[in-house]
């Protein structure tokens, strides 16, 4: 007998784990990793159903009502400031009949008024679309197939613009005859 032939302490016991004639290690390896995989999947339910479900929830509402609340604080504003330009130009014709020269301080006075509602109305107008713009981000995220419609998109009427007209970017496309066309090529088209 050699000396390699003689088992040493131990070695016995090394080899059976090593070879596993049986499959008893790969089949404990598959269950530890079944469990691993399953307690994963609890903890990501648990954080889905547990926090995220519950703030997208948050989010939507207090969006939502910020949006409600930034529109209509935008159409009061506008409000607000085409009847302080009316009044303005009632005390500046009142003041060429009365002479009375308060009435142009007080004509500027209400002036100056009517801009910075016009400027808090288009600032209001702005956050209504990104509060809009948010929502429809955050139902997307969370697989909703739908989207709110962007009512800021639409200009109020101001003493700067009497018509209300949808935004439109300076190189968008416009239709004529069915036909996408540029807005700087219709310029440089004959008239018919």
């Amino acid at each position: 007998m050699s000396i390699e032939s003689i088992p040493q302490l131990g070695q016995t016991h090394i080899d059976h784990q090593v070879t596993d004639p049986i499959g008893t290690l790969s089949t404990l390896n598959s269950v530890v990793n079944a469990e691993i995989e399953q307690a994963n999947i609890n903890f990501r339910r648990k954080i889905v159903l547990e926090i995220l479900q519950p703030e997208y929830e948050n989010d939507i509402r207090e969006t939502l009502r910020l949006r409600n609340c930034w529109s209509k604080t935008s159409n009061v504003f506008f409000t607000i400031s085409s009847v302080l330009m009316g009044i303005t130009s009632l005390l500046s014709f009142a003041n060429g009949q009365f002479k009375a020269g308060y009435l142009n301080y007080i004509a500027g006075c209400v002036g100056i008024l009517a801009i910075l509602c016009e400027r808090f109305g288009t600032y209001s107008r702005t956050n209504d679309h990104n509060t809009t713009l948010k929502v429809n981000e955050i139902l997307k995220n969370v697989g909703v197939n739908h989207s709110f419609v962007d009512t800021s998109k639409f200009d109020a009427p101001t003493q700067m613009n009497d018509t209300a007209r949808p935004h439109s970017p300076p190189n968008s496309n416009s239709a004529i005859n069915g036909k996408s066309v540029r807005k700087d090529v219709i310029v440089n088209m004959p008239k018919k």
